[in-house]
């Protein structure tokens, strides 16, 4: 989690995140840097990483960063993107280890932009306000594959339909709609089809 202001540019760049918010993301940490509280952030992305799916170590680390905002001088969306850009470089590794596509990680990333436009839109900074979404990404449980993401869960009741029946804690994938631009269909069934693929030996006997 130690790269530097241009790695984090190259990274941004590469999801083409708006030359504006880049600029502004790149100001505060180089503002955090020179007041010496940049490694404050750097250890609360570790201790995040380190938790390894817990999520009150997330939400506590993301209220922490709010805390902090009046004393380093940083608006707290700011503070909170900056904390998550910190935490992607670990999940690159944890992508690398189990061996999944590394466009799979970028169409993931992209999510970092979706999500700071919503937040310049909402609060006119281009921050993010929602940290707690990115356990999942985190911990390689949702993935960016195509128009949607999708996580796998485990269902919350029981359900029979057509021969189909899904128990209480049955795995099931759960899909979400980014807010990165229209909803077309064909977009969507390809994104299926890459989300079959992608699950078909955990669904291997399981309709998918």
């Amino acid at each position: 989690m130690k790269e530097t202001r241009e790695q984090m540019k190259r990274l941004m760049e590469k999801i083409q995140m708006p030359e504006e918010g880049i600029a502004q993301l790149l100001e505060a940490r180089k503002e955090l840097e020179e007041a010496d509280h940049w490694d404050v952030i750097v250890q609360t992305a570790e201790q995040v990483m380190a938790a390894d799916g817990e999520l009150s170590v997330l939400t506590q680390a993301l209220a922490d960063t709010e805390s902090r905002e009046e004393a380093l001088g940083v608006n707290r969306y700011l503070l909170d993107a900056l904390m998550l850009w910190c935490c992607w470089e670990e999940v690159k590794v944890r992508y690398e280890k189990q061996g999944l596509p590394v466009e799979i990680y970028y169409k993931s990333l992209e999510d970092m932009k979706w999500k700071m436009l919503e937040c310049y839109e909402i609060h006119g900074v281009y921050g993010n306000f929602v940290g707690h979404w990115y356990d999942g990404f985190f911990n390689l449980t949702r993935f960016g594959l195509g128009r949607l993401q999708f996580e796998r869960i485990t269902f919350g009741d029981e359900y029979e339909k057509d021969g189909l029946i899904l128990h209480k804690d049955s795995p099931v994938i759960n899909v979400h709609i980014p807010s990165c631009g229209p909803l077309d269909p064909e977009a969507f069934k390809a994104s299926y089809a890459k989300a079959a693929e992608f699950y078909k030996e955990e669904f291997q006997d399981q309709p998918l």
